[in-house]
């Protein structure tokens, strides 16, 4: 399995090592030197702020780019929600908020990007505008339930267990004990482990 090309592009050098090293821990991911950034197939976008030069940095990766299915995953806290279609423009499509980000879930928005950039680059429908189907698995034990794709879904769209209970209208505990179930039949390590499990089986 090729490596998940990732660059980061960030204001505080702190940040950036930080983040940095969610992504070199991860076995399917490879942080590339910030010469190599336009071909990434993701680029992680940290400002604990957004102002005017947050926006510069977005459009410079965007035009640096030179890997059409690249997308950005931008972490930053108060985002104006008028332009949020502002950075849809130049390829983001996750959002993290800075001060709460936390590994799981950045981990989660770089595979789901990674996957939108795919789709996009194929002609193929959003992977939240398609509705989940039911799987066909010859080995029963690591068929995945409706209501586990929706969960795993929304986990790759950087959601926490009660952002995710929130838009599926379960309690905080269901969606827990869904993960943990998911988790133990499947022999998986984490949330991030199951995105990955997921991505490859093909149902984000």
């Amino acid at each position: 399995m090729e490596p998940l090309l990732v660059s980061i592009l960030a204001r505080d050098p702190l940040a950036d090592e930080g983040i940095a090293s969610y992504l070199r821990n991860s076995p399917v991911m490879r942080v590339l030197p910030s010469a190599a950034r336009g071909t990434s197939d993701v680029c992680v976008v940290i400002d604990n702020d957004v102002n005017a030069a947050t926006w510069r940095r977005v459009e410079y990766a965007a035009k640096q780019a030179a890997n059409p299915a690249m997308r950005m995953v931008l972490i930053a806290d108060a985002v104006p929600a008028h332009q949020l279609q502002r950075a849809r423009r130049w390829g983001v499509v996750s959002v993290l908020p800075w001060s709460t980000a936390v590994r799981e879930q950045v981990l989660a928005a770089v595979f789901a990007a990674r996957i939108r950039g795919l789709q996009r680059q194929a002609g193929s429908t959003p992977a939240h505008l398609v509705q989940p189907a039911p799987r066909q698995d010859s080995a029963p034990r690591t068929a995945l339930t409706t209501r586990e794709i929706h969960v795993v879904r929304l986990l790759a769209d950087g959601l926490s267990t009660a952002e995710v209970a929130q838009q599926l209208n379960f309690s905080e505990r269901t969606i827990r004990n869904t993960i943990s179930a998911l988790l133990n039949r499947l022999h998986l390590r984490n949330r991030t482990h199951a995105v990955g499990y997921a991505l490859r089986q093909g149902v984000l």
